[in-house]
């Protein structure tokens, strides 16, 4: 209806001087209701549209006049109410522009809010192996209308330009956005434009949608650039440069979007004319922008509101509908216009200043931020950095991606990282775990190779030959494995320890955690300790094998059953080269110089 009262508006306002004034308009209009072409609310509505611009506030009748005769007028369907729609997706029908060829698609659910009919129509376009290119749809609720193009026609589950036309009340008329799957934090965002029903001005923004139990949240949103808000979406404040970058990003995605909906449109036009015969002006298709009562396109409006002075009347709804085009339509015969102009231009020279001062300023703060930054990750670094602290020996149980290597806990002791030296290779460790009343400890590390050590049953015998591997004195000799030879002394420890024996076989510092092992190479105990004292030589001690197979079974680790079969000393000799492992001890700096600071107080309490 409104549609056609329109044409009837246009058809006569064309015969009128572009500078007629607004008491003719007034009359054209009184005339059409006179000789009955339109109704009385129409009349009363195409009256304030003449003069809502500079009287927004005020009421109009035709009530004083009489109709001559009244004109019934057939009013026009649109697609949704001409199309049939089925539950799954039926061929209709095609439509050709821009010399592309769109089949057209419909169907209906009732998935909308209270379970209320939806209907979808799609827009598709296939190449010529019948792969589709293009994919448009239209889909029609109760109190709405969208529009959408998808990133990806052949996946509606991704990204998307999307228009929504909002036809009862809601906060915004229309809402012209990219919607961007699972951005941040696997949520949604929408980047656009809202067009704000009570202030009628666009608001630009990034709208996360409430999901889950997670609400709807604002990052950014604002009238115009000066002004950019923000709300606390995930814990922390967005700098300016950040807020500046999502409003541009959300300006920049709402043009695009709005191109989609303005070809969509002209698609629905363009079929709906093919099929019911009417008349339809494809360019009318912005409900925001009318003028005198008729239809126009964005850029007719706001250049005839340019002209009519709407800038200096209503700045602020001006800078809102039109901001975002550069029109330049300046009578250079008048010189006040050209007065304008340049003032204009100076005003916004005057905000590119301004705005490339802030960028410059947030730029010297971010400057400093990564300066500071810097500097806490080098401080931190050099905190955090490790140093060889001391070393010892270990021997493999087992190889591959998590090998066990088996050495004392006092070896280990609140190292930070435990490096193991192999065929070459430097290999982290993990500490799998201690036993620290018995000296034990086992790692983990990924270890490839073909030796590794069998472990005793029973435990060693008095006199019994056995041989001790290692690195005793770490590096300063030598990086090559070392052995020393000798027999069992004694089936007990220091003070009676029946989980240990002694050995008459040299154990030094950096031999703690290695094997210890009879003629057929397999382990009969742990190298764990050296009797200092002055004029006591020869006295060494080591873990038994059955304290070792208790300490494994206990944490699920399985040994290998012993050799029965003796070892050549050139067999021997490989399989403790290859696996009998160097480790190495490493701690911060500020651990350290902690341990430094306790034994120096450890020794001034023993000479005190």
């Amino acid at each position: 209806m409104k549609r056609f009262l329109y044409i009837f508006v246009i058809l006569l306002f064309c015969s009128a001087n572009s500078n007629a004034s607004k008491t003719d308009e007034i009359k054209k209009i009184n005339e059409m209701f006179v000789n009955g072409y339109i109704d009385e609310n129409e009349c009363a509505d195409l009256k304030y549209e003449v003069w809502k611009e500079y009287f927004p506030d005020s009421t109009y009748s035709c009530k004083n006049l009489t109709q001559k005769k009244i004109i019934k007028k057939k009013d026009g369907k649109k697609l949704n109410e001409i199309l049939n729609f089925e539950t799954t997706y039926k061929e209709v029908g095609d439509v050709t522009l821009d010399s592309k060829k769109y089949t057209i698609f419909t169907k209906k659910d009732f998935e909308d809010h209270g379970n209320k009919e939806r209907k979808y129509l799609a827009f598709i376009n296939y190449d010529e192996n019948e792969v589709k290119k293009e994919q448009f749809f239209i889909i029609y609720y109760n109190d709405r209308i969208n529009y959408q193009r998808l990133i990806d026609p052949n996946d509606a589950k991704k990204n998307r330009w999307s228009t929504t036309d909002r036809v009862k009340d809601g906060w915004y008329e229309r809402r012209v956005v990219f919607v961007s799957k699972e951005e941040f934090g696997n949520r949604n965002a929408l980047y656009g434009k809202w067009f704000d029903r009570d202030e009628q001005k666009w608001l630009w923004g990034v709208f996360l949608p409430k999901k889950g139990d997670k609400e709807s949240c604002w990052m950014v949103f604002g009238y115009n650039s000066n002004e950019i808000g923000s709300e606390d979406c995930f814990g922390t404040k967005l700098t300016e440069a950040r807020k500046n970058f999502l409003f541009n990003q959300a300006k920049k995605y709402s043009s695009e979007s709005e191109n989609y909906f303005y070809f969509l449109k002209d698609l629905e036009n363009s079929y709906l004319a093919k099929i019911s015969g009417q008349v339809i002006d494809e360019n009318i298709y912005v409900f925001d922008y009318k003028w005198n009562g008729k239809k126009v396109s964005k850029k007719v409006y706001c250049k005839k509101a340019l002209e009519s002075k709407l800038n200096k009347f209503e700045p602020e709804k001006f800078a809102s509908r039109c901001g975002d085009l550069n029109i330049n339509i300046v009578n250079k015969n008048n010189p006040s216009d050209l007065e304008n102009e340049k003032k204009l231009i100076a005003e916004e020279k005057k905000k590119l200043d301004i705005e490339r001062k802030k960028i410059e300023e947030e730029r010297r703060k971010l400057e400093k931020e990564k300066e500071k930054l810097a500097k806490k990750i080098k401080d931190r670094d050099e905190i955090e950095e490790l140093y060889p602290v001391g070393s010892g020996t270990g021997f493999l149980t087992s190889t591959g991606n998590s090998a066990n290597i088996v050495t004392n806990f006092h070896v280990i002791d609140n190292c930070d990282e435990v490096i193991i030296a192999h065929k070459g290779n430097r290999i982290k460790s993990k500490i799998y775990a201690i036993d620290q009343k018995n000296d034990m400890a086992i790692l983990k590390a990924k270890i490839n190779g073909s030796k590794f050590f069998h472990v005793a049953s029973e435990d060693v015998q008095l006199l019994e030959d056995i041989i001790i591997a290692g690195f005793p004195l770490g590096k300063e000799v030598s990086g090559n494995v070392k052995v020393t030879k000798g027999s069992v002394s004694s089936l007990a420890g220091f003070g009676d320890n029946s989980s240990n024996f002694q050995t008459d076989a040299a154990i030094n510092q950096g031999n703690s955690g290695g094997p210890i092992i009879n003629e057929k190479g397999n382990v009969v105990g742990v190298a764990v300790a050296t009797w200092i004292e002055e004029g006591v030589q020869g006295v060494h001690f080591g873990i038994k094998s059955s304290s070792l197979r208790s300490f494994a079974k206990t944490h699920n680790i399985n040994l290998n059953a012993p050799r029965n079969a003796k070892l050549t000393n050139k067999e021997l000799g490989e399989l403790i080269t290859e696996a009998t492992v160097y480790l190495e001890c490493q701690m911060t700096k500020s651990k350290i110089e902690k341990k430094i600071e306790e034994e120096k107080k450890a020794e001034k309490a023993k000479k005190n």
